[in-house]
């Protein structure tokens, strides 16, 4: 196994995630289960072994969220300067080679590429956490602080 052999080079981590292929859905989500399975014995087996399932969290699973307000968290550009609003999602904004990083991030069309975001087509969403908590607390106000 991959775990086994890449020991003797000593690693300080080994970060294990599975990379997305719209055209094998099926055959993705049989291997996510798959890892999801024996994730916890290999990362005790190997304590510098992490494997990264919840990648695929809000794809297979029900979102807990109905708007996606987690992509300002994170700046993803592309190899011609251009943003996008996270991994998954291609639609370009901005041009980096021309433009300030204040002026793409507090731009019209930054908010109108995040406002256009439609999570029926999103494949999966890398920040489903972040979105999850973002609703709870801020938009539906369920964070709540209790003073002894």
């Amino acid at each position: 196994m991959f775990c086994e052999w890449e020991q003797q080079y000593d690693p300080d981590f080994i970060n294990i995630r599975p990379a997305y292929l719209k055209e094998s859905n099926n055959e993705m989500k049989g291997l996510m289960e798959s890892i999801s399975y024996f994730a916890d014995d290999i990362s005790v087996e190997y304590e510098n072994v992490f494997i990264r399932t919840d990648k695929f969290d809000g794809f297979w699973n029900e979102r807990f969220y109905s708007k996606c307000r987690a992509t300002p968290l994170i700046a993803v550009t592309g190899a011609d300067g251009a943003f996008i609003p996270c991994q998954d999602v291609f639609m370009k904004f901005g041009d980096f080679n021309k433009q300030s990083f204040s002026d793409i991030w507090n731009s019209q069309e930054h908010m109108d590429t995040i406002n256009s975001i439609k999570l029926n087509e999103c494949p999966r969403c890398v920040m489903n956490q972040y979105n999850e908590i973002i609703e709870q607390c801020f938009i539906n106000d369920g964070l709540r602080m209790f003073i002894l």
